[in-house]
């Protein structure tokens, strides 16, 4: 670390770049310099070590500059603003292991060669209005720790999201894709759910394996196209947007052949239909209400059998019960093991969809108890049928 001392001493950089110690773990501050020797100054730092944190203690801004040369600003911690507006970047960029304390700003600005960001924190929002990533855009493993939104923003190449942690909000709105586009959040964790249902996302698309919060706690940004934080309980147009959201998704897996993960997205748009047809003000869709009712009870919107087999036992002994009530005065039933045995014989009889001609306890006429029999022989028809198609799920397509 003297060395170090010496060399910067030796170049004239003592009233810029500082050693500074926290509990033995040594990192280079940057204070009192000019932002035109930035650059300079991170790489004399980065070519006696490549790996030491140097921390910038003031705002950076970059106005409608072209840059020719490789950009490395890895391990950096960015105590104020960073800005790039307008700025044009001919040659690779890093920004991997960096930090980002406040708001950062590339919009504008075209990235014409490969830019990463791996493993960096972004602690505030980060504003990507009319920004163009032509070739590789790397967030691998970056975690945005605020509300996220790319308005506007280009993906012309390869964009990697894996690994990527979104705490709070995320939207891609009005995105530019090229025929060479692919985007991949594999592994992605969005803990407040995401909209891409305007982003324009006609191009290979991994999800493969993402973490989502299908039905979020957090849903005012999905309201609009501004990170303004609303008061509008009217969640109608948040949750139409999640729907959309999870039927772009399931369908990426319906072209994969990935059935499994489908059928799982497909129960979430159906879920965030549910929720929108709650908060749907005024508006006639009693039908739909019940509908969606009924295939989350009966087998959850499609992925389980086991609740399509409750729901078929639970509607035979709720009619069951019933038809018995209507009948009971003409019923002789001893708790004998013949009696319990013949009244478990007409409850299955009850049962088998396929047998009309049941005669409870001796009975043959039974009047209105047969508007019973009819009504929960639909029902249980009913749940055989979404039975049936839960088993059938891996092969849907």
């Amino acid at each position: 670390m003297d060395d170090f001392k010496t060399l910067i001493q030796n170049n004239n950089y003592q009233n810029c770049i500082s050693i500074e110690d926290n509990n033995g773990i040594y990192f280079c501050k940057l204070s009192n310099y000019d932002e035109s020797n930035i650059f300079i100054l991170i790489n004399f730092i980065r070519n006696i070590d490549t790996v030491m944190k140097i921390h910038i203690d003031s705002t950076l801004a970059f106005l409608e500059l072209t840059f020719d040369s490789k950009i490395n600003m890895s391990n950096c911690v960015f105590e104020e603003m960073l800005i790039f507006r307008k700025c044009i970047f001919k040659a690779k960029v890093d920004f991997r292991e960096s930090t980002f304390k406040k708001k950062v700003n590339f919009n504008e600005s075209s990235f014409l060669e490969k830019i990463r960001f791996h493993s960096s924190v972004f602690i505030k929002t980060v504003s990507f209005r009319n920004t163009t990533f032509k070739e590789l855009a790397d967030f691998w493993n970056v975690t945005f720790t605020d509300v996220q939104r790319f308005y506007l923003t280009d993906f012309l190449g390869v964009t990697i999201f894996s690994h990527v942690t979104f705490a709070h909000q995320v939207q891609f709105i009005y995105n530019k894709i090229s025929k060479d586009t692919i985007i991949s959040f594999e592994n992605a964790d969005f803990k407040q759910s995401l909209d891409i249902s305007r982003a324009n996302f006609w191009c290979k698309l991994n999800f493969w394996s993402v973490k989502i919060n299908y039905l979020p706690t957090e849903i005012w940004l999905y309201q609009t196209d501004e990170i303004i934080e609303s008061q509008n309980t009217n969640n109608e147009k948040a949750y139409q947007v999640l729907r959309e959201t999870y039927r772009i998704i399931k369908d990426v897996f319906y072209k994969e052949g990935n059935n499994i993960e489908a059928i799982s997205f497909y129960m979430r748009e159906m879920s965030a239909y549910g929720k929108e047809l709650k908060v749907d003000n005024g508006k006639n869709k009693i039908e739909e209400r019940t509908s969606l009712f009924f295939n989350k009870i009966s087998n959850d919107f499609g992925t389980s059998w086991a609740r399509g087999l409750l729901f078929v036992f639970g509607a035979t002994i709720i009619f069951y019960s019933l038809f018995l009530i209507f009948l009971w005065d003409e019923i002789y039933y001893l708790p004998t093991e013949k009696g319990v045995a013949s009244f478990f014989r007409h409850f299955f009889e009850f049962l088998n969809i396929a047998k009309w001609d049941i005669k409870p306890f001796g009975i043959t006429d039974y009047n209105y108890s047969y508007i019973v029999l009819f009504i929960g022989r639909i029902f249980i028809g009913y749940g055989y049928y979404q039975t049936i198609q839960a088993f059938r799920k891996y092969g849907k397509s």
